[in-house]
C-alpha cells in the first residue's frame, strides 16, 4: 500500500513538472512586437494575438511589405514564425500561426482593408527542433 501511494506521487510530481507554466503572453507579446522592429524598421503597425496558449497570429501594417510578392511574403511569415517559436515556445502549446499583411499603417485595420494572409509553419519548427 506504501509502494502505491509512493508511486503515485511520483506520478503526479512528473506530470506536473512535465507542463508548461502557462500564464500571460503580455511580456511575449512586447518581445515579438520589438524583434520584428528590428527585423523590419518600416513597420508601423504590429497586432500579436495568441489565442488559448495555442494559435499565433501576427498582423503588419506596412506598404512596403503588403506589395512585396508572394514568395517574399512568404518567407517573412516564415522568419516570423521563427521568431514566434522562440519568443513563444517555452510557456504555450503552439499549433498554428498566421501572418497577415495591410496596407493601413496609421489605424487598426478592418473588415474593408485588404488582407493577404500567410501560413507560419509553427507545427513544422517544433517538430524540427524536436518538441
Amino acid at each position: 500500500m506504501r509502494s502505491l501511494a509512493i508511486a503515485c506521487c511520483m506520478a503526479v510530481t512528473i506530470a506536473f513538472t512535465g507542463c508548461k507554466e502557462m500564464g500571460s503572453n503580455d511580456a511575449n507579446n512586447y518581445k515579438m512586437e520589438d524583434t520584428i522592429r528590428a527585423t523590419y524598421p518600416s513597420v508601423e503597425y504590429i497586432a500579436v494575438e495568441v489565442k488559448e496558449h495555442m494559435d499565433v497570429t501576427v498582423t503588419l501594417g506596412d506598404k512596403t511589405l503588403f506589395n512585396k510578392s508572394a514568395e517574399e511574403q512568404q518567407a517573412i511569415a516564415n522568419t516570423i514564425a521563427g521568431m514566434t517559436v522562440n519568443i513563444y515556445e517555452a510557456n504555450n502549446y503552439l499549433r498554428k500561426g498566421v501572418l497577415k499583411f495591410v496596407a493601413v499603417e496609421d489605424r487598426i485595420p478592418n473588415e474593408t482593408d485588404e488582407i493577404k494572409e500567410y501560413v507560419m509553419p509553427l507545427e513544422q519548427l517544433l517538430q524540427e527542433k524536436g518538441e
